[in-house]
């Protein structure tokens, strides 16, 4: 048996839907008799979580994730060996330090020589934070999609390579749903209905317009406010046409999107696992907006996305 802190073994890290939904996911592998108790993302020596030296995976409850035979493309260190894999998710510890600063440097050299030469600080301080945090809200609130960090640029003036943040959204359904954000300035929890497609739209005012469920829409609102979060969303600058200028529920039917959010400055606050309370308790106070937004406005329809 080899000493503790040494891998026994093959160690991957595994990308995709796995580590989206887990978060922060160490994969390791049994070497033949010897089973692999250590290993890990950054470096590939650090002790897996919950596994005793030389206990079998299974053993300590860990979830086998298949052959790399069969899930070719994974990056590795070491051969790769027949055997099967097996997985357990990181828990959530914050985002550091260094996740704040890493974006401060970007924003004033966005090019891909600083990306190049700075990529591991960005896998390691933010999106394996922003992958542990989403694995522990999954439960709750479903998984998340976490954006790439490369901007599309096709269309811009703006050439700048890289986004200056890292997002990750929860979808209630297309457009509707859960979003978080890191970033220089620090961290933001948002919710609501960011698509504006013509037909959601017209349901959504519609929706607004009507007694009872308008009247649902305005008090989780003013729920919201009160609860300290900011309303957002594109509006019109006057008013809908056929709208009248004394309706009860004018600013509501402007919107042509609709969310909530809440932001805190980089600090301390976010260096450890009270980040993962404050978004949770952000996403559990928009969930009634959501829940409105789902049955309301729904999906667009097909070919009408905006």
């Amino acid at each position: 048996m080899q000493a503790p802190g040494r891998t026994c073994g093959t160690g991957v890290e595994i990308s995709g839907a796995l580590g989206q939904r887990q978060g922060k996911v160490v994969v390791y592998q049994p070497d033949g008799d010897r089973t692999l108790a250590h290993g890990g993302c950054h470096p590939f020596d650090r002790a897996v979580p919950g596994v005793a030296d030389g206990e079998h995976p299974r053993q300590a409850g860990l979830k086998e994730v298949g052959s790399p035979l069969q899930r070719p493309g994974l990056p590795a260190v070491g051969p790769i060996l027949p055997g099967p894999l097996y997985a357990v998710a990181m828990a959530f510890g914050g985002f550091p330090a260094d996740a704040f600063g890493f974006y401060e440097r970007l924003e004033a050299d966005n090019s891909r020589r600083f990306w190049d030469a700075h990529k591991t600080e960005y896998q390691r301080y933010v999106r394996e934070p922003m992958a542990a945090l989403a694995g522990e809200l999954e439960a709750e609130f479903g998984p998340a999609t976490i954006f790439r960090p490369h901007r599309d640029i096709r269309f811009s003036a703006d050439k700048s390579p890289y986004k200056t943040y890292q997002g990750a959204f929860v979808a209630r359904l297309a457009g509707t749903g859960f979003y978080v954000q890191v970033s220089a300035e620090g961290l933001l929890a948002s919710g609501g209905f960011h698509s504006h497609a013509p037909d959601q739209v017209e349901r959504y005012r519609a929706a607004v317009d009507a007694d009872r469920t308008g009247r649902q829409l305005a008090a989780i609102v003013a729920a919201l406010r009160q609860g300290g979060l900011s309303i957002g969303g594109d509006q019109l600058k006057t008013r809908p046409r056929g709208v009248a200028a004394d309706h009860p529920r004018l600013e509501l039917l402007r919107h042509r999107s609709l969310t909530a959010s809440r932001d805190w400055p980089a600090g301390r606050l976010l260096h450890d696992r009270q980040a993962l309370s404050l978004v949770r308790q952000t996403w559990t106070q928009l969930t009634p907006l959501c829940d409105w937004l789902s049955e309301h406005v729904g999906p667009p329809d097909p070919g009408t996305a905006g």
